[in-house]
């Protein structure tokens, strides 16, 4: 099994599980495979990636990042955004990459809801300690129809940073989707219907990192 490495300043790359050594790193111009560092800028603050099954059919298993980049301008000052990115699990080669919802930035590990039929659903959340953000659902194979996003949650002051649990608490045969905002509430959403099943608020000052 190889090992999947990601981390600020665009660390994204893979080991071979037996002896370490790189098979490739990912680059921001990566549409040909590569197995040495790339002289091109480096990707800014790549926190989440996991594997997922072959999406391409090359028989290996890819992969599903998400990045926050960060952009200077003369007047907004620094500016963060967010992309969801496939890449090729064999290679490393960027297969799509499609904005977030509303753009926003992302410190979340995606999650994979299969329902009872098979459908594989993308389980994000976005914003961030001192920005705003939510919690959506969108089927992998329409990452980039906006159409198909699911909005399950939203904060206008503070994000979802936290991985979501995915667990049938309502006995239906299908997995739900729990998680913890940053603004230290707890939500449960049915993972059939995405409505919500219940909602916990810490009274206390408090946030949720974990």
């Amino acid at each position: 099994m190889d090992c999947l490495v990601t981390g600020k300043g665009g660390v994204f790359c893979t080991l071979n599980g037996h002896d370490g050594s790189k098979l490739w790193q990912f680059s921001e111009d990566n549409t040909q495979p590569s197995n040495k560092a790339s002289s091109a800028e480096p990707l800014m603050n790549m926190y989440s990636a996991r594997f997922i099954h072959d999406i391409n059919g090359d028989g290996a298993l890819d992969i599903l990042a998400v990045q926050t980049l960060d952009s200077l301008g003369k007047e907004t000052g620094v500016t963060l955004s967010g992309r969801i990115l496939l890449v090729s699990g064999a290679e490393g080669r960027l297969l799509q990459t499609v904005a977030t919802p509303m753009d926003q930035e992302s410190y979340f590990c995606p999650q994979i809801l299969v329902r009872p039929d098979g459908e594989e659903l993308v389980v994000l959340g976005t914003g961030g300690y001192n920005s705003p953000g939510g919690l959506y659902v969108v089927p992998l194979l329409a990452l980039g129809n906006a159409g198909e996003v699911k909005v399950l949650y939203q904060d206008q002051f503070k994000g979802v940073l936290s991985p979501a649990v995915l667990a049938d608490i309502n006995q239906d045969g299908s997995e739900d989707i729990i998680v913890a905002t940053f603004n230290a509430s707890v939500l449960a959403f049915d993972g059939l219907t995405f409505k919500l099943l219940w909602n916990y608020t810490f009274q206390q000052p408090s946030e949720t990192f974990r």
